[in-house]
């Protein structure tokens, strides 16, 4: 990890040297252009702490004096368009008046950089935010990770480039004493005299001439001019430069201002969902595979400023008017998704627009480049190139100021390890930086680089094409959907999505004890220094939130259970149990509606049935259960990963040394209908999974052996891979599903119940639909489920047809002489395939027998990898659920179940989260 990330280098940040400071002077060069304050400034803080002293050489004389209390009010234009334009305070800053959202990193570098950082933050009345909350990609919302006052959010700092620029300066000017600024340009690299490899200093051209510089070490801190490499080094002497990658994604952004008065805002709050806050208030940004091209986002930062902010590839405008930006929503290919609320806040703005007086801001984003340093031979030993100077990112995507902290970050790391005797530095020190930069910027001009390739008006770097990076684009499209899918049927993928944006922000594994962080000296803030995930830290710090407060009579109410019989003291016995599964994989899968017949012996008729499981199926949307009928199929265990039970959902307070679960809506379900309708019959019903019930009907009586942690883990990385193209391949070749005939059965729920035949009571299918009471909450869930019933078909219809193609495949095959294997492992007979397929290209219909089979066995492998994955509704005679234990845990009527500390770590072992052993009660 430390290679591709600062989150280990951070703590050092600010730490005094073991030998003292460098003899001699770094020499921050400054550009022309965006990224080279914050960039220069970031290693002009770094080199404070290793250097005598430290001079930030600027072209503009105000840039060294403007903001240091406060950025001065703006001033305006009228424009040729007649628009409100702002004159910038920073001629050559591009982005000085756009929104921007520092990330994590930025907040916890700074924080070691300056132990005062805390209370400048206050003086400009600058509040962090809660990192990634209402978004959406596509349109589609992605489920906010944290709520926006949850003290274990990452958080960012939501303001203005110009803002920002004033409190680093600030930081910088107030609370560094050996950095000062010299204003000129510098004019050219200065060699040593012996032309040792080092540069002596630099050249500067100021309003009073010519002057020469000396640098122990020089820093290109140009942005995107990117001066060392286009004119100094070569005017130098250093003529072997790398190569520089460069691609143009032809994005035009833009934005408009409207800074609120205060008697319109509380009507404002009644039109955003989220209040009128700051943050991100609505973001829209493209899916690519759609041919979308145009981003929006609404935010509110510094206060009351409302910003609304588009971004278009391939386009040479930005919306320069409310009507214009209507437009521009309305030809979004996911316009129909936008929040209705946007509309409704574009309206009210038009109807106040002379009161409050907007102003705009746009511009072309010109290419990106990523300068290939790392790659260089012969560099000066005693310089480097941080920011801007040496990758420029598309600014679109928020990262240009974090890769000019890890940069910043990665020079210290480097400048600890020289000694301060030396007269000069090391003769590789440059090539160790640049070395060590690399793989932790990579993955951000890969992943940058790749998105802007999904977009049809990029113009590709050299040697590349925009289907360059397309299994990286296509992978993390799928994950985000997938996480956006999976955070509605179960909170625990909720809780598995903190974490994978935590791992991402390297935030993952840090906490300020074990970083040896002094977190007085980091300052005293309401959140934790280090925004640590409650895994890491006592969990009494962050109290629960309350779970919904279900009743018994909540429970009732989705059931109306009939009387008992009159003869229910002599109904039936049932010959068999009765095992009814679920549609598909998700905690919100309804359970296939089916009747057995042999039940109204024992006094269920159909009706009844049907009233149950629809019932249940409500109760599973609401609140998963706690328990089920667990894989070793004798002991109930818990449904899910101990990674929902750990947090806040269902955790409430319980006594020392215990933790205690409050029981939802699904649990007091079960428990009602056992008491009142399935007791009085002789009969219980149990929530199962696939493993549990094979064992408890007698379809599988071994006993379970082996790792069942590892065989969890097994079957959920299965299911993953069989996603992914390259993986699900190998796994089908190596461990292959067995055959799944699908001439007696086509549908997959019927496959699966036939798999128990004989075991379990047989089912009808056709019983009357679910009647559904009117609102609008049903049609839309009317609609998904059609949704998702034609996307079920369809991969059903995809699935037959190639089963279909294979078995004329195969026919055929025979006729032509091509012998088929019989029985033998998969992967021979696929490996035997592909070299038949290439001996005959012109097999029938182009058709190949090694794709048609492997489609097939993927097909095969899916449907085993479902079929473990869903819940079965079993009901047993009394006798039999007597030998399932632990049932009085499922069967009581307490609102909290109350778990031993020994028992819990007994659990957190068995489900191997070692993460999970931080959470204390």
């Amino acid at each position: 990890m430390p290679k591709f990330t600062i989150m280990d280098d951070i703590p050092s940040l600010g730490r005094d040297r073991k030998d003292g400071k460098i003899a001699g002077r770094a020499v921050i060069c400054g550009g022309r252009t965006s990224s080279r304050s914050v960039a220069g400034l970031f290693a002009a803080a770094v080199c404070s702490h290793h250097f005598d002293s430290v001079v930030i050489i600027e072209p503009e004389q105000s840039a060294n004096e403007h903001a240091i209390e406060n950025p001065k009010p703006l001033e305006f234009r009228t424009s040729a368009d007649g628009k409100k334009r702002p004159i910038a305070v920073r001629s050559r800053i591009g982005q000085y008046f756009a929104i921007h959202a520092f990330l994590p990193p930025i907040i916890l570098a700074l924080e070691r950089l300056f132990p005062t950082f805390d209370k400048e933050l206050d003086f400009f009345g600058i509040k962090p935010i809660a990192f990634m909350n209402r978004m959406s990609y596509g349109n589609v919302p992605i489920p906010a990770p944290f709520e926006s006052d949850d003290p274990r959010a990452p958080q960012i700092l939501p303001i203005t480039r110009g803002l920002f620029e004033a409190l680093l300066r600030r930081l910088v000017v107030k609370h560094v004493p050996n950095i000062t600024f010299l204003s000129g340009s510098v004019d050219r690299l200065e060699p040593s005299a012996p032309k040792d490899g080092r540069l002596a200093g630099v050249r500067v051209r100021t309003q009073q001439g010519e002057k020469f510089e000396p640098a122990t070490l020089v820093v290109d801190a140009t942005g995107p001019s990117q001066a060392s490499y286009h004119k100094w080094l070569k005017n130098a002497g250093f003529p072997s430069l790398p190569r520089s990658i460069e691609y143009d994604p032809r994005i035009y952004y833009g934005q408009s201002v409207w800074k609120i008065p205060a008697k319109l805002r509380g009507q404002i709050d009644k039109i955003i969902p989220s209040g009128f806050q700051p943050g991100i208030i609505y973001n829209a940004i493209p899916d690519w595979s759609t041919g979308e091209q145009t981003a929006f986002a609404i935010c509110v930062f510094e206060g009351s400023q409302l910003y609304l902010t588009t971004a278009a590839w391939d386009s040479g405008q930005a919306p320069k008017s409310l009507t214009e930006l209507r437009v521009y929503i309305q030809s979004m290919v996911s316009a129909e998704r936008t929040a209705g609320f946007v509309f409704e806040l574009l309206d009210f703005l038009e109807v106040h627009e002379e009161e409050i007086s907007p102003w705009f801001f746009d511009a072309m984003i010109g290419k990106m480049s990523y300068i290939q340093y790392h790659e260089a031979k012969g560099l000066p030993s005693n310089w480097v190139a941080i920011g801007d100077a040496s990758m420029k990112l598309n600014p679109i995507y928020g990262q240009g100021c974090t890769k000019a902290m890890i940069d910043a970050v990665t020079l210290d790391t480097v400048l600890h390890a020289v000694t301060s005797y030396r007269e000069h530095l090391p003769s590789d020190f440059s090539e160790k930086f640049f070395k060590k930069q690399a793989p932790r910027i990579q993955g951000l001009w890969d992943g940058t680089k790749n998105v802007d390739y999904g977009f049809s008006g990029t113009k590709p770097a050299k040697g590349d094409s925009l289907k360059t990076g397309s299994f990286q684009r296509n992978f993390g499209r799928y994950v985000l959907y997938t996480s956006i899918a999976a955070c509605k049927d179960a909170a625990v993928d909720l809780e598995m999505l903190r974490e994978m944006i935590e791992f991402k922000l390297g935030l993952r594994t840090r906490s300020a004890s074990c970083a040896g962080i002094d977190c007085a000296h980091i300052g005293d803030r309401s959140r934790p220094a280090l925004y640590i995930h409650p895994y890491h830290c006592d969990s009494r710090s962050y109290p629960p939130s309350d779970p919904p407060a279900y009743t018994d009579e909540d429970a009732r109410a989705l059931f109306d259970i009939p009387h008992p019989p009159r003869y229910f003291g002599q109904t039936t016995r049932l010959r068999l149990p009765l095992a009814v599964p679920q549609s598909g994989t998700g905690i919100n899968d309804p359970f296939v509606r089916a009747y057995a017949p042999e039940l109204s012996a024992s006094g269920i008729d159909q009706l009844d049935w049907l009233k149950f499981c629809d019932g249940l199926n409500i109760a599973m949307a609401a609140t998963p259960p706690l328990r089920v009928l667990d894989t070793a199929g004798i002991i109930i265990g818990f449904v899910y990963h101990w990674a929902l039970i750990a947090g806040p959902i269902i955790q409430v307070g319980a006594r020392a040394g215990a933790h205690a679960l409050s029981k939802g809506l699904t649990d007091r379900y079960l428990r009602i209908a056992n008491e009142d309708f399935f007791a009085p019959r002789g009969l219980r019903v149990r929530l199962c999974k696939t493993e549990a019930m094979r064992r408890i009907v007698g379809e599988d009586t071994t006993q379970p052996s082996g790792n069942q942690t590892l065989k969890k883990v097994g079957n959920s990385a299965e299911r993953i891979g069989l996603h992914l193209p390259i993986i699900r391949n190998a796994i089908v070749m190596f461990h292959p599903a067995p055959t799944i005939d699908t001439s007696r059965e086509t549908d997959v729920t019927r496959r699966r119940v036939a798999a128990v035949q004989g075991y379990v009571l047989p089912l009808e299918y056709d019983v009357p639909p679910a009647e559904l009471p009117p609102g609008m909450m049903d049609k839309v869930s009317a609609t998904l489920g059609k949704v998702d019933k034609w996307r079920n078909m369809k991969s059903t219809n995809d699935t037959d047809k190639a089963r279909r193609l294979l078995t004329e495949q195969q026919a055929y095959n025979a006729q032509a002489g091509r012998s088929q294997t019989q029985g033998g492992v998969l992967g021979i007979q696929l490996a035997r395939d592909v070299i038949l397929d290439k001996l005959s290209p012109n097999s029938r219909g182009g058709g190949s027998t090694a794709k048609a089979r492997t489609k097939v066995a993927i097909a095969n492998r899916k449907e085993v990898a479902k079929t473990v994955a869903i819940l079965w509704i079993v009901v047993l005679n009394e006798e039999q659920d007597k030998q399932i234990q632990d049932t009085e845990l499922v069967d009581s009527k307490a609102d909290i179940e109350e778990i031993s500390e020994m028992k819990w770590e007994e659990e957190l072992r068995r489900e191997g989260n070692d993460d999970m052993r931080k959470l204390k009660p």
